[in-house]
């Protein structure tokens, strides 16, 4: 567990106690001195700043600020701040000096946007049909994952056993016997982003925003990503998810497994990932995913052919090691598995 204390609070302090009165006299003012003020052309950004500038005057001995994301509700702004860092991404976004302080100022970002822009609640109508669509998701979900067969398939397609062999992770993957039940949530999520498939960050979603889409229709979906935060921020996410998880990629895989496990399965996985497209352009109006973040959305351009060719090698490594059963390619397959957490920024 991560606690900011004073000393960092006083240096993001400092960047913005020019802005203080701005931010008193309210967003249109706020706005304006972030516009000209120069690299700080974001009226967030600026808040952010002048919220810790004022967290450290009223709180001098030892202020402690929980990390509130704008899609949580209103009262999680209450009590202390605190920032939970997995161990497996501690080098990604502390270990250099600009990287953490850039890590901290995002971080202290989404405190000030949940603060000063919160959002409604949704109506009891929304309520339902969040709730309707909630459950058909999940139903689509575990009729995959529960499906005959998925379990072995898993196994094959992914790199989850030789993943257990190097013993990575703090702890092992699995609490007690090599079976699904016993899987840790950390190791499953892992292995799928390994394979490009990423099917925990969004199978199920295109049926359940289908549902929202059917029943509220598409011009109000579309007014609701703006007017309930938690709606705008989980469509974002889908988004990344869609970007990150490359099916060409994800392809190769499949001739790790048997023929009649990918004929059962894949096919399913493609046609869960185009509905979850359509959804998606509808509410964007066929904008392509990401386009309201342009520059999230020419790193992933970036980075996605980059990581393609250690996911080439990863599937040669694990066709070869499970032939041969050759130890010596277990730390080759270890530095693809890091290589592409890397690259596509996720561990789990």
């Amino acid at each position: 567990m991560l606690l900011i204390r004073e000393p960092v609070l006083t240096r993001l302090a400092a960047r913005g106690a020019t802005l203080a009165q701005a931010a008193h006299d309210g967003p249109h003012a706020l706005q304006r001195r972030a516009s000209a003020e120069p690299g700080r052309n974001d009226e967030i950004g600026v808040a952010a700043l002048f919220l810790v500038r004022h967290l450290v005057a009223q709180h001098t001995e030892k202020p402690c600020l929980r990390h509130a994301r704008p899609a949580q509700p209103p009262g999680a702004l209450a009590g202390p701040f605190r920032l939970p860092q997995q161990g497996e991404v501690l080098s990604q976004k502390l270990l250099l000096k600009d990287v953490a302080f850039r890590s901290l100022e995002l971080m202290l970002t989404a405190h000030a946007a949940a603060a000063l822009y919160p959002g409604d609640e949704p109506g009891p109508d929304i309520s339902a049909a969040m709730t309707r669509a909630s459950d058909r998701a999940v139903s689509a979900y575990r009729e995959l994952i529960h499906a005959p067969g998925f379990w072995e398939y898993f196994l094959s397609v992914t790199p989850i056993r030789e993943m257990a062999a190097l013993n990575w992770g703090s702890r092992p993957s699995w609490r007690e016997q090599f079976r699904f039940d016993d899987l840790r949530a950390i190791p499953w999520v892992f292995s799928w982003t390994q394979n490009r498939t990423g099917i925990p960050a969004w199978y199920g979603a295109g049926t359940g925003l289908g549902t929202i889409i059917e029943e509220l229709g598409v011009e109000r979906a579309r007014a609701l990503m703006d007017e309930w935060p938690f709606f705008g921020t989980l469509v974002h996410n889908l988004e990344l998810a869609v970007v990150k998880a490359d099916l060409h990629a994800a392809r190769e895989y499949q001739t790790l497994s048997d023929k009649t496990a990918v004929e059962t399965f894949w096919p399913r996985i493609q046609k869960e990932r185009q509905v979850l497209e359509g959804a998606l352009g509808q509410l964007s109006g066929g904008l392509k995913p990401l386009s309201s973040k342009p520059r999230l959305a020419r790193a992933a351009a970036w980075r996605n052919p980059q990581v393609d060719a250690l996911n080439h090698l990863q599937v040669e490594l694990l066709s070869e090691y499970r032939e041969s059963g050759d130890e010596a390619l277990l730390p080759l397959l270890a530095q693809t598995m890091e290589g592409i957490a890397l690259g596509v920024r996720n561990s789990g």
